[in-house]
């Protein structure tokens, strides 16, 4: 007689779980695993938690993204009831400095469980401990004939049930039930949240204003002329793709890169003359990026390397009445562009530099016209502030020089003689960037 009356009360108990079923849908954010998972644990104690392919029957679904400024990380969190296009319940609360845990769980899972209708200091029965049982006036002998007959239907709230549980997490159906050939239905089916990443694509749109110092070296015969601008405005854009970002190996850290930028309203003139002549500096960027030591964007210390190439070009043209401006040469530099940058995150606020070697492939129309043999090398550093507006965009204040160095071999009997010549780009450059 007892095997029948257990069936019949597990099948009894399983049928008669009132508490409400709930879908934990994935947190977005960095971190929106680790507090989902905070979340998800105290939900499914209190209700019924379905997996994905049963979200659209739960009477619940809760939700969450975690966001960062880079000096708080908050989570907002919602609770939209079954056929509600709306959430009932939404809040926006603090976050651990690590971004992974609720800082106030306790409050903030009270609330979130009452919007569900849950009693926030009741469990489920099946994963509360039991209760002693209400006097009733039963002889202590029948009491404890019938605590041994119930005592084998604790689905998964006794210690000896979830030290099972434990060690074979899907696990469904208590020992003694499975024992007696009773299976219950899994009560807890949370997925799996989504593997966060880096940004894909970061993108910077901005202003360099610089000033241009070029002059040769022992310039034998006065025949070529120099060159000084004191504010040359330059919009320019870049972007870094990250294309293997779902990867976990190295590729995972690898960015494609880009950049272009050119002068408005570069005028060219000379003190004899009256005219002017249209002018224009252009820089074009594009090489291969990849994280050394940490993440882009991430707090704490950083290092990139970078290699790629490099074109940055001078050009005058005709005045209005058609004249050139004779001696100032056009210039065309192509190198090679490497380097190394570091960075330190802090807050809303990011610490960078950034070094780079730029070995010359040739000059345009300077070594092609006037000096054959041609050889140099160019030097660039960067320093500035990163500062977060919003976890998505930010602004970027830098300050920046680059240095081009040539040297010429001549003969006695070459029109154009000089030793050498020296060109300095220097200035600051203001930009938003934003990363998706």
């Amino acid at each position: 007689m007892r095997l029948p009356l257990l069936l019949a009360l597990a099948a009894f108990s399983a049928s008669a779980d009132p508490s409400p079923a709930a879908w934990v849908a994935p947190f977005k954010g960095k971190t929106g695993a680790s507090v989902r998972a905070q979340v998800a644990e105290r939900v499914c104690a209190a209700a019924t938690c379905v997996e994905k392919s049963r979200a659209a029957k739960a009477d619940y679904t809760v939700q969450g993204n975690v966001t960062s400024d880079k000096k708080k990380h908050r989570v907002t969190l919602e609770v939209t009831p079954k056929g509600k296009k709306k959430p009932t319940w939404r809040k926006t609360v603090g976050v651990t400095a690590d971004g992974k845990q609720l800082s106030e769980p306790d409050k903030v899972l009270a609330g979130l469980l009452g919007a569900m209708g849950l009693d926030p200091g009741l469990r489920r029965p099946d994963n509360a401990p039991a209760a002693a049982p209400a006097s009733t006036g039963t002889p202590p002998e029948e009491q404890r004939r019938r605590e041994r007959v119930f005592a084998p239907l604790d689905l998964g709230g006794g210690e000896a049930a979830r030290a099972s549980q434990a060690a074979s997490p899907d696990a469904s159906t208590p020992p003694a039930l499975e024992s007696a050939g009773v299976r219950t239905p899994a009560r807890t089916e949370v997925a799996a949240a989504p593997r966060t990443h880096a940004p894909w694509v970061e993108v910077q749109a901005g202003t360099d204003v610089l000033t241009r110092q070029f002059s040769y070296s022992e310039l034998q015969i006065a025949n070529l002329r120099g060159f000084r601008a004191l504010a040359i405005a330059m919009p320019s854009v870049q972007a870094q793709v990250r294309p293997f970002g779902s990867s976990t190996g190295w590729l995972s850290r690898l960015r494609v890169e880009g950049g272009f930028a050119t002068s408005v309203g570069l005028r060219s003139s000379i003190s004899s003359r009256t005219v002017t002549y249209p002018s224009s500096v252009t820089r074009v960027d594009g090489g291969l990026r990849a994280d050394v030591l940490g993440t882009a964007g991430a707090p704490g210390l950083g290092v990139e390397a970078f290699a790629g190439y490099r074109l940055q070009s001078f050009a005058v043209g005709k005045a209005s009445d058609d004249t050139v401006l004779e001696g100032l040469v056009d210039i065309s530099y192509s190198a090679v562009r490497a380097g190394v940058a570091g960075r330190w995150g802090f807050g809303r606020v990011s610490a960078f530099a950034e070094l780079a070697g730029l070995p010359l492939l040739g000059t345009g129309a300077l070594q092609a016209t006037y000096f054959p043999r041609t050889s140099g090398f160019g030097v660039e550093g960067m320093l500035g502030a990163d500062v977060a507006l919003m976890p998505w965009l930010g602004l970027r204040v830098a300050g920046q020089a680059t240095h081009f160095g040539t040297s010429f071999t001549t003969a006695e009997t070459d029109r154009y003689i000089a030793r050498g010549a020296s060109d300095l780009y220097a200035g600051a450059t203001a930009a938003l960037r934003a990363s998706f």
